[in-house]
């Protein structure tokens, strides 16, 4: 007999160390499905951020591209390279006749114009257009969404910008 109250003493103790274990196993699967789903939605919104990034990737290097070319050419534009615009005004944009080499794969061809305004008040003004369209080799072909213009006018003998437009043909 007393093996009989020994094996239910055992199946009782059993029974509540199971209980207890699935217990403790809740709050562990409860944690890890956190966990998994915090870390998807943590790599789902890595991955945006890089698609994001990798979108923006073309912009930045021709943002970067046209401030060298400004900074290089635009800035210190010789008025003498201007032609004289035979129109009243200025002429439809046709040929670019100036290069400036970026890098080996990346050339702008620009060209500088100028027009004498004549005011009453202020009296004779010269103001100059300057395209540029870049061109990339490797796709050979202009990249048409990409001719800048820029007005300047001649200010006591140096230029000031009036206006800067990115044209699309």
């Amino acid at each position: 007999m007393p093996d009989e109250r020994l094996n239910g003493f055992r199946f009782r103790y059993r029974s509540q160390r199971l209980q207890q274990l699935g217990f403790i196993s809740l709050p562990i699967i409860f944690l890890s499905i956190s966990i998994a789903s915090l870390t998807m939605l943590y790599y789902e919104k890595l991955s945006e951020s890089r698609q994001w990034v990798a979108l923006q990737a073309p912009m930045v290097n021709k943002q970067i591209l046209w401030s060298e070319f400004i900074t290089k050419v635009l800035v210190h534009l010789d008025q003498g390279i201007a032609e004289v615009s035979p129109c009243n005004g200025f002429c439809p944009l046709s040929s670019l006749t100036n290069v400036f080499h970026v890098n080996q794969d990346v050339s702008i061809y620009w060209k500088a114009e100028y027009f004498t305004f004549i005011n009453q008040s202020e009296g004779r003004t010269l103001s100059y257009r300057m395209c540029a369209k870049m061109f990339q080799p490797e796709t050979n072909m202009a990249d048409n969404e990409d001719t800048h213009c820029w007005w300047l006018r001649d200010e006591a003998g140096s230029l000031r910008l009036m206006s800067h437009m990115r044209l699309e043909e």
